[in-house]
């Protein structure tokens, strides 16, 4: 069980997709992560303009999540996926769903959204990673766990503070350490 982590779900979409099988998408992976424990937050409905994933962004950096799920539930450009990358500190994650071949155009083109994220995010220096795995996929779910509970011991990290007593001891170079290293890793304030 995911007890206490805290899950930020965005499902992103473009209207010129199929939008209904966009939102049973988003829906099937919203339950799937709510019968694995997690406390998610987030819009209840697709976001589909960059002043809705302003909106979020909003929401979420004033209850910051253990880990960003942002799931492309079609193509979208990337500017959605920017502005929550810009102001929400967390793990990134997005998630992209299969979908049938069926010789026409594609339903919701949704592995095609990640890969202009991912470049964007990527010339931006964003750290991220991805799944391309249906909504009841149970190693996807076993990869948003572990990025999840990274991401929840990172932000307690970044509100812990170190005390430090005196200097390490001469010849014992292994207890020195880099204040401001580890704070810009890890966000640890030492004192």
């Amino acid at each position: 069980m995911a007890t206490n982590i805290q899950l930020a779900f965005v499902p992103i979409a473009r209207t010129t997709f199929d939008i209904p099988l966009a939102r049973e998408m988003a829906e099937q992976v919203n339950a799937r992560l709510a019968q694995t424990g997690f406390t998610i937050t987030g819009p209840d409905s697709l976001v589909t303009t960059p002043d809705q994933a302003r909106a979020a962004a909003d929401h979420l950096t004033a209850n910051p999540p253990d880990l960003l799920l942002l799931l492309q539930a079609t193509f979208a450009d990337s500017t959605m996926v920017m502005e929550l990358a810009r102001q929400v500190t967390a793990p990134l994650l997005l998630w992209a769903v299969p979908e049938a071949h069926t010789g026409g155009r594609l339903r919701l083109n949704s592995l095609c959204g990640i890969n202009l994220a991912g470049h964007a995010l990527t010339r931006a220096n964003y750290n991220y990673d991805t799944i391309y795995a249906p909504p009841n996929d149970e190693a996807a779910l076993e990869k948003i766990m572990a990025m999840a509970r990274a991401g929840q011991v990172k932000r307690r990290l970044q509100q812990a503070r170190l005390g430090r007593v005196g200097q390490h001891p001469d010849g014992f170079e292994t207890c020195a350490f880099d204040a401001a290293a580890l704070n810009q890793t890890l966000g640890l304030k030492v004192v």
